[in-house]
């Protein structure tokens, strides 16, 4: 039985980069006691912007620096990431 839980924390660092010939970006997730990161990797078409700017967007923010302390809600099953997403119910 898969063991579904919801935790609360802040993006903890935003970094974009390139590694293995890969262009994408780096969140770090931090909560009460428990961290976990995530990496998207983009391929520069519409819909990845498309994402990004959504993502800007619910965070009520220009910049991607200023990503970081922005309350977050994290979705795990059995302690593997599945989603997160930014707290636009208390910005």
């Amino acid at each position: 039985m898969e063991a579904e839980e919801k935790e609360l924390g802040k993006i903890a660092s935003f970094r974009i980069g390139e590694i293995d010939g890969r262009f994408g970006f780096w969140v770090d997730i931090k909560g009460q006691g428990w961290g976990i990161g995530d990496y998207r990797s983009f391929v520069h078409s519409g819909a990845d912007r498309a994402w990004l700017t959504g993502l800007l967007t619910a965070a009520k923010v220009c910049y991607m620096d200023e990503l970081v302390g922005k309350p977050v809600e994290v979705l795990t099953t059995n302690g593997t990431l599945k989603s997160w997403r930014i707290l636009t119910e208390v910005l």
